[in-house]
């Protein structure tokens, strides 16, 4: 019901409604009084038709709306502007009276607004469409045009698009067709009669007749106005935002909806150029871009000051309703590419949503989202005084006095102040966020510059990333937090170096520099990787997408569950518009994730062996994930997977589920095709030619290069019969194989086979062959004596210098492979089926095959030197030395290790080592032996 009504302002008006009916509704009858004092023209429409008023008075607003907006019956184009004329004023009158009358809250008016206009664009496109159709004009296919529209449909830009019409809105449209869906020879016929029909709507729509107008209608938000017709072709539109678009016409596409015409072409459209609105990686340049923007509307428009309000423009002046729009459309266009709960057309759901995922603080959200309120209210009052399409606070104080008056306030400094309170907190609320280009002298710290030093920095002015002029003015205001940040770390001008090969390997600079400006957090992890992790900070050049990740709310704690994990990525697979797709949001997804796990190992959030355990991680999603899309893909050509399909063992570091930053992935093909001889498909293939051409689709898919790197490198040598045997193996083959052929080391490599993806049916049987296996091998004589020579001719192959070099931790006796052939020798005897090498060596020690003591030996010095591997492997390029590693990765290392100087560490790996060496020597050449021997 009614819960206020304005103020009078020229005297109440005569009595409007019928004595019976005023009686009736006396609060309508007020309602009515005060606006028609208030406002010329509500007080013309009001006294146009009274019998229309008591409609109003006795129905709910809602249904007149409904009826208003449903379909006209007219067949021809004059009756059918005509009755949306009539309408029209009608619907300025329900919205009037709802909305100063507390009725309807802002959004239910301007929603009503907005259905009406989507109402008028469609019945009058059709009903033109219709005409040029009957007159000859326009020839419909009728096998390419089903809905008898010829393709052509309108979208909804700007407020109309958000659902957020205000009272006197003019409406953006932009009108395009779709081509296919006529014959190529007729294309500049059909292109010129959508011309005529768009130009005729426009007319009709805003001109000015007896009867009033429907929507004053601007179509300047087409691609490049100024050259192209009110109507163009999809494919020429597609091409323009492909290539020449700017920020503004993306931040435009954000509130774009199809509003009449050919619905299903319209959505088509916009689905093709979502990359080009929602760009895939965070976007900050486009800060600066609004930034800009806002600066130019105040430079180029009298919008008035904050100190003189009248003449003040509510839309365009500082703190007004704009600058929170573009306030929550570049937060949007910030992030809205990776996350699609941010593309919300209107502004208070879209602030709503940015801050649910805490780009814009509670206390901010509150100001914007209730000023904008105010705001839009008053924006609608100094409308709705002569239906004019001004968002200015009048000049003339009678005039602000009226306008306030059909506010409810009759206290115009009062009122006055209410505005000016609400600019402010507009204006300071989102001015630190927009000032990003000050440039003011800020100390930094230069102190540990060397002249060769100073050099190096005056030359990166002519590299790649500062080749604009916007990046090098960028990068300059990032200066301090650089320079300051390198000054604090242990070692700054190793730091600085690294800075130097990253800045030199950018290809560009001017929104990665953006990302660092609106996010100097980010900037310091950069200098810290670079002193830190000169390998991790090679690696971040071409993968700046990474940072993005560092501003997820969940950056800083462990990763997910494995459920979890592979859920998020099946999600972005799942969204990706064809298989390159699916590729590229795989390797981004495993950039970043692997990118977090490195920064939790740099800054103390995890240990070693939880980042091993976290790239296992990783891979095994990315495998799960992938394997469907591969096999979608091959299917399409050769068919579905012969029999009951395949399943891929993970073997090794990944079987274990212990991998470092840089391990390559150890995988076999098992497939099983029961009786079938080939597969079912446009291409059919034998099975064992179907299933090794599947297996190298899935390798190509891991290891081939793209512009986001590679995912994996894989090695299948652990298959039957190693390089020499084929790429994929049958079920039948592998378990004959290992029943009678296998050799020792095919063996111990089973102790730590894990079904990883394919087939869950086929998996539980191999893994139940494997245990069957380790169960029923009991020739220990040959198990021991093949050890003892895989050994020596592991010690023979090992180059000197890196039996020597005391930080080697895989090769020579008393390293990681060393102490594995151990353990799995020990798993295969003892029955062991446990795949990490840590439990293998218990069971040994459980089982008696060795000393309490010896076991605590061995597991300990194969943690430290896995842990010496997992930083180096993270840190630094080819062989780890201290002598030319930076201190920063020393001090990781020790971190990581517990140890408190370089030379405790150092003396602990060669005392470990030696007893290492000594005690898996003494246990298989003698101990082990003797006992096999019996």
């Amino acid at each position: 019901g009614i819960t206020r009504t304005p103020v009078p302002f020229e005297g109440e008006a005569p009595d409007i409604l019928p004595e019976s009916v005023a009686r009736q509704y006396p609060n309508f009858e007020q309602l009515l009084s005060h606006t028609a004092g208030c406002s010329p023209y509500l007080n013309s429409l009001i006294n146009t038709d009274h019998q229309w008023l008591e409609e109003i008075a006795e129905q709910n607003p809602k249904g007149i709306l409904n009826q208003l907006c449903s379909s006209l019956e007219h067949e021809n184009v004059t009756q059918t502007i005509k009755s949306l004329r009539i309408r029209k004023k009608k619907i300025a009158l329900l919205t009037a009276l709802t909305d100063l009358g507390g009725i309807w809250n802002l959004f239910e008016v301007t929603g009503a607004l907005t259905q009406f206009a989507d109402f008028s664009c469609q019945t009058l496109l059709s009903t033109l469409v219709s005409e040029s159709v009957t007159k000859g004009r326009l020839k419909l296919d009728t096998e390419m045009d089903s809905d008898g529209l010829g393709g052509i449909f309108i979208l909804a830009m700007g407020k109309m698009g958000g659902g957020e019409l205000n009272y006197s809105s003019d409406i953006d449209l932009v009108v395009l067709f779709d081509e296919k869906k006529h014959p190529v020879n007729r294309f500049n016929f059909v292109k010129s009669e959508f011309v005529k029909i768009t130009r005729k709507f426009a007319k009709l729509m805003g001109e000015v007749s007896a009867d009033g107008y429907v929507f004053r209608t601007d179509l300047r938000l087409r691609p490049d106005p100024f050259v192209n017709p009110v109507c163009i072709s999809v494919g020429g539109a597609e091409r323009y935002y492909e290539s020449f678009a700017r920020t503004w016409e993306r931040a435009a596409y954000i509130k774009a909806r199809p509003c009449a015409g050919d619905i299903a072409s319209a959505q088509n459209f916009l689905s093709n150029i979502e990359p080009f609105v929602w760009r895939l990686n965070l976007d900050f340049s486009a800060i600066q871009d609004s930034s800009e923007m806002r600066l130019r509307i105040w430079e180029n428009r009298g919008t008035g000051n904050l100190e003189n309000l009248p003449g003040f423009n509510l839309k365009l002046g500082k703190g007004g309703i704009r600058e929170i729009e573009l306030f929550v459309q570049t937060f949007q266009m910030v992030a809205g590419g990776r996350d699609q709960t941010l593309r919300v057309p209107d502004t208070i759901g879209a602030l709503a949503a940015i801050n649910r995922k805490g780009w814009v603080d509670d206390d901010s959200k509150r100001v914007l989202e209730e000023s904008y309120y105010k705001l839009r209210t008053w924006e609608h009052r100094v409308q709705m005084i002569r239906d004019a399409q001004t968002h200015a606070i009048p000049k003339v104080e009678n005039e602000i006095v009226r306008m306030a008056a059909l506010y409810g306030e009759d206290n115009l400094d009062k009122f006055l102040k209410e505005i000016k309170v609400t600019l402010e907190g507009v204006h300071k609320t989102t001015e630190t966020f927009f000032a990003t280009d000050k440039e003011d002298q800020v100390e930094y710290d230069t102190s540990f510059m060397e002249e060769s030093d100073w050099e190096m920095v005056n030359n990166w002015r002519q590299l790649p990333a500062f080749r604009t002029e916007r990046a090098s003015k960028i990068f300059a205001r990032l200066h301090p937090t650089i320079f300051n940040r390198l000054a604090r770390s242990s070692h700054p001008r190793e730091a600085l170096l690294q800075l130097d090969g990253f800045l030199r390997r950018l290809p560009a600079g001017v929104q990665l520099f953006s990302l660092f400006e609106a996010n100097q957090h980010l900037l310091e992890l950069l200098v810290d990787t670079c002193a830190m992790a000169p390998r991790l900070a090679s690696s971040l050049s071409n993968n700046t997408q990474v940072f993005d990740a560092v501003l997820e709310q969940n950056f800083i704690v462990p990763l997910e569950d494995e459920k979890v994990l592979e859920k998020t990525l099946c999600d972005g697979l799942d969204r990706a518009s064809d298989f390159e797709s699916v590729l590229r949001v795989a390797r981004r997804w495993n950039n970043e994730n692997n990118f977090k796990v490195g920064v939790h190992l740099l800054k103390g959030l995890s240990n070693c062996e939880q980042a091993g355990k976290s790239y296992a991680r990783l891979a095994n999603c990315v495998i799960k994930s992938l394997v469907p899309f591969v096999v979608e893909q091959f299917s399409s050509t050769y068919g579905p997977p012969p029999g009951r399909g395949f399943v891929f063992l993970a073997m090794g570091s990944l079987g274990a589920e212990n991998l470092t930053s840089q391990s390559d992935l150890d995988l076999i093909m098992i497939y099983d095709p029961q009786e079938e001889e080939h597969s079912q498909g446009k291409r059919p293939l034998a099975v064992q030619v179907y299933y090794a051409r599947l297996t190298q689709a899935m390798v190509s898919a891991l290891s081939s290069q793209m512009a986001e790197g590679k995912l994996f490198e894989i090695d299948m040598r652990l298959r039957p019969s190693g390089r020499k045997g084929p790429v994929a193996t049958s079920l039948n083959s592998f378990i004959h194989y290992h029943k009678n052929s296998a050799w020792t080391w095919e063996h111990l490599a089973l102790t730590r086979a894990r079904s990883l993806a394919g087939n869950e049916e086929l998996g539980i049987e191999i893994e139940d062959f494997r245990q069957k296996l380790i169960h029923k091998l009991e020739d220990y004589p040959k198990i021991i004596t093949d050890v003892i020579d895989m050994r020596r001719r592991l010690s023979e192959n090992t180059p000197v210098e890196k039996k020597e070099d005391v930080w080697e931790c895989r090769l020579g006796k008393g390293k990681l492979l060393d102490i594995e052939l151990l353990a799995q020798a020990g798993a295969l005897i003892t029955n062991c089926m446990e795949r990490d090498i840590g439990s293998q060596l218990l069971a040994s020690s459980t089982k008696g095959l060795m000393t309490r003591e010896e076991y605590e030996e061995l597991s300990s010095h194969y943690s430290l030197l896995r842990q010496i591997m997992q930083v180096a492997r993270l840190t630094v390029e080819g062989n780890f030395s201290p002598d030319t590693t930076g201190k920063g990765i020393i001090e990781i290392l020790l971190q990581q290790t517990g140890m408190n100087s370089l030379e405790t560490l150092r003396g602990k790996v060669q005392n470990q080592t030696e007893n290492s060496k000594a005690i898996i020597s003494d246990l298989i050449d003698n101990r082990w032996r003797k006992w096999a021997d019996g």
